[in-house]
């Protein structure tokens, strides 16, 4: 046909078995086809309903569209090497036993342009034997671009699968549904530096996959995935949103549609800027939400409810959150909850050195466990110890869990802080748990009124252990509870690092209320309201350091053993001023100066 022009109109079309419905090689013009009648291809394995390049790809471009029904195998194949690329509109089913419609496109700015609209369905796999997908275009370098409207399916091994190499982008608006029948129901893959948009534009659409709902393999250029409320993600069994590059691209998943999967319900993973957000309920059976920073970041913002272990097999995270040199940030706002089944509510991780200052921020406004306590812990919080950062945790969202309520371990040399206004309880083990392991980080725990904080371990457990000038402080304006344990202990451990607990509402306890003991030298302050119900109500014990001690109680003071025990190597002073303290063995107030 050389470089001639080829425009091809159709009625309906119908041939024997062996031959394509509309056959074109071998241009160098553009192709122009336009599909107005049905078209069936002969019954052979290989007979296209429109073959468009199949021995010689044309280099010339195609534009094409079907009106009418296109059947196949595939239904529509072509392949193209050219700047014009090919554009082809679908207002019309299109089926194939081997592919509903397959475009390649060699010319390395040639675009690939795939509109499907008016309720049309497309199907790769019409033989169900799951092989053959809905739309495969495959483009060197030419834009890629997919729209679906509302009422529109496609469907396949999976349902969309698109990959660019070198710069190219790939840019995806659904407003029908997807369906991957044995795979993903949408596949985008780049290697080169294009970016990856995938758009769920409409409340009825449904993205489904057997294995995943969104699939999304990236190199160096950024990710962004976005769904509208009513609209759902499905992954069946491995993710409902995966979007991965191996580079320092941003990464951000924005849904307001629901998320599910067997699997994980959303996970990103890159060495950029990780960016999740969800409006609407997100669930997963290996983590609800899972996003990895690397040296780029973690930021997630949830307004909905997260489940990580939907399958019940203690496996899953609400929110598992990992980077190395770079920062967490994680905010459940009001309304918003993670419960069901979860192993941890929230776990967050970093493995290395973000420099001072936050590393991880944790803001609970929403709840943890509510209805379903989570089976470990509510939020943990860990940093490496090659870290200068610090950890903050704050909420006014409540935490119930069967291991610790709330663990913060920094084993570097930032501080922990952590300031609560709601209910905190462990069923299990201890409501909340502030470690620093390296030296010169303090420690903050602030309770404040109206909240109540309840473990069957310590309700509070403060520890120092890194020598240098590490504080540990602790200040309570709401209720704490032990039921088996100390209410709140303390320990310090070396340096000049001092304690300080004031308490100025009740403690209820089955051993000691306040426990405190330092080997530091920067002393020991506890001041107290009533305690009660104990085997001691106050242990200051500063006899491996130099700590001066200095208790005081603003309330009544009894327990079944001794009620106060004050030991320092300097000064000691106990101040019980117009209180009653009883003791059920020995003095009920001892207060040592040990000068050995």
């Amino acid at each position: 046909l050389g470089k001639a022009a080829v425009t091809i109109t159709t009625g309906d079309i119908t041939v024997a078995n062996g031959y394509d419905g509309i056959y074109v090689t071998g241009t160098a013009g553009l192709v122009t086809v336009n599909v107005n009648g049905v078209v069936k291809s002969g019954d052979t394995i290989g007979d296209h309903g429109v073959s468009i390049g199949e021995t010689a790809a044309t280099t010339g471009g195609v534009i094409g569209a079907n009106t009418k029904a296109v059947f196949g195998d595939p239904g529509i194949f072509i392949a193209d090497n050219s700047a014009t690329g090919v554009k082809w509109d679908a207002s019309a089913d299109v089926s194939g036993s081997a592919g509903g419609i397959v475009i390649s496109e060699a010319n390395a700015t040639g675009p690939l342009t795939v509109n499907v609209s008016n309720n049309a369905v497309i199907d790769g796999d019409d033989d169900n034997d799951k092989a053959g997908d809905g739309i495969k275009l495959d483009a060197a370098g030419g834009a890629i671009l997919v729209t679906s409207t509302a009422g529109t399916t496609i469907k396949g091994q999976d349902g969309l699968d698109l990959t660019n190499t070198t710069n190219g982008t790939i840019t995806t608006t659904i407003a029908g549904s997807v369906t991957g029948v044995s795979g993903s129901g949408i596949v985008a893959d780049t290697t080169g530096t294009g970016t990856v948009t995938v758009s769920i534009t409409d409340a009825t659409s449904v993205i489904k996959g057997t294995s995943t709902g969104i699939s999304i393999d990236g190199s160096k250029g950024d990710i962004k995935v976005t769904s509208v409320a009513g609209s759902q993600i499905i992954g069946t069994s491995d993710y409902g949103v995966r979007a991965f590059a191996n580079s320092t691209a941003a990464i951000t998943v924005k849904t307001a549609g629901t998320v599910t999967s067997g699997g994980t319900g959303i996970y990103t993973g890159s060495d950029g800027l990780n960016t999740v957000e969800t409006k609407s309920a997100v669930s997963g059976g290996a983590n609800g939400i899972d996003a990895n920073g690397g040296v780029g970041g973690v930021d997630i913002d949830v307004y909905s409810s997260v489940e990580g272990d939907n399958n019940n097999n203690g496996t899953g995270h609400g929110i598992n959150a990992t980077v190395t040199t770079s920062k967490i940030d994680i905010n459940l706002k009001a309304g918003s909850s993670i419960d069901g089944n979860n192993v941890n509510g929230i776990y967050a991780n970093a493995t290395g050195d973000s420099g001072i200052g936050a590393q991880i921020t944790i803001d609970n406004d929403g709840t943890i466990g509510a209805v379903t306590a989570v089976d470990a812990i509510g939020i943990q919080a860990t940093l490496n110890t090659v870290s200068k950062g610090n950890i903050i945790i704050t909420g006014d969202g409540s935490v119930k869990a069967a291991g610790d309520g709330v663990n913060a371990t920094n084993n570097g040399t930032g501080l922990v802080d952590i300031n609560y206004t709601v209910d905190v309880t462990s069923t299990g083990a201890t409501g909340i748990v502030a470690l620093n392991t390296g030296a010169g980080g303090d420690t903050n725990v602030t309770i404040n009124a109206g909240s109540d904080i309840l473990a069957l371990g310590a309700a509070i457990a403060a520890t120092s252990n890194g020598g240098g000038d590490s504080d540990v402080t602790i200040v309570v304006n709401g209720t704490v509870k032990s039921t088996a344990a100390d209410a709140i202990f303390v320990k310090v451990t070396g340096g000049t690092g001092t304690v300080d607990v004031g308490v100025t509402t009740d403690i209820t306890t089955a051993q000691a209320g306040v426990n405190a003991a330092s080997t530091a030298s920067g002393g020991i302050k506890i001041e107290t309201a009533k305690i009660s119900g104990g085997t001691s109500g106050i242990l200051a014990d500063g006899t491996g350091g130099s700590s001066t001690i200095s208790v005081k109680v603003n309330g009544d003071v009894s327990a079944s053993g001794q009620a106060i025990s004050a030991t320092g190597k300097n000064d000691v002073g106990v101040d019980v001023t117009g209180k009653t303290i009883t003791g059920g063995s020995g003095a009920a107030i001892t207060a040592t100066m040990d000068t050995g």
